[in-house]
């Protein structure tokens, strides 16, 4: 202070001009150097910034010499994931398909699926989605899935900014399939020189069944 009332403040920006300046500190009117320091917050990450101390009493302002930092690098941001709906569905098939924006960082993508939202599987091997700045879209073929059942799944993607999970979906597998009958045809019986019987065995396999003969004097039967 150089014995007068003293107030003191930074200048600070991205440039020499700086600015934007702190509030001010009363420094006394003492004789001798005075601390005094001002936070900033909300700057932007990886970024260099300018500044310099200021003081002002009755007998002028004065400037100090400009000094800089650079902010810490920005952390790499966590991939973005859409579960997209599934394709492709049949009795016992599905394809899962889903998109992933990298957002500049090496990632890769997969889903978790199962029969309830807790899910219980990942599809593998995970996909390779790039490093990019834009969605990329991966998918995946299941099989040997249970007919007429409900599957739920989600997208999910990792970068070394962490793991996204997408949103939620589901999926129902197709109706099963109602099976044919089984049938063995056993030996003839009663033969006599004009009368037969002919006897069989059906299985209806749970769905209402009939059946019958076909027979002749030939493998093309006729009757």
């Amino acid at each position: 202070p150089n014995g007068a009332s003293t107030n003191a403040w930074f200048q600070w920006g991205t440039t020499t001009a700086y600015g934007n300046t702190t509030a001010l500190n009363s420094v006394g009117s003492g004789t001798s150097p005075v601390s005094y320091n001002a936070d900033l917050g909300a700057l932007a990450c990886g970024t260099t910034y300018h500044f310099r101390a200021v003081a002002q009493n009755s007998g002028g302002t004065t400037y100090g010499s400009n000094s800089s930092f650079t902010t810490s690098a920005c952390p790499t941001p966590s991939p973005t994931v859409v579960t997209s709906a599934a394709s492709g569905i049949g009795e016992t098939v599905a394809r899962l398909n889903g998109t992933a924006d990298p957002n500049g960082a090496s990632t890769s993508a997969w889903f978790q699926w199962g029969t309830s939202t807790a899910y219980g599987n990942v599809t593998a091997p995970a996909t390779s989605v790039g490093s990019g700045t834009s969605a990329v879209s991966y998918s995946f073929n299941l099989s040997a899935l249970a007919c007429g059942t409900t599957y739920y799944f989600r997208a999910v993607a990792q970068n070394s900014g962490g793991t996204t999970y997408g949103s939620g979906r589901s999926f129902t597998t197709s109706a099963c399939s109602t099976p044919a009958p089984d049938v063995v045809t056993r030996s003839a019986s009663s033969i006599g020189a004009t009368a037969a019987r002919l006897n069989g065995l059906a299985y209806p396999n749970g769905t209402a069944t009939s059946a019958w003969f076909q027979w002749g004097t030939s493998t093309a039967y006729g009757n």
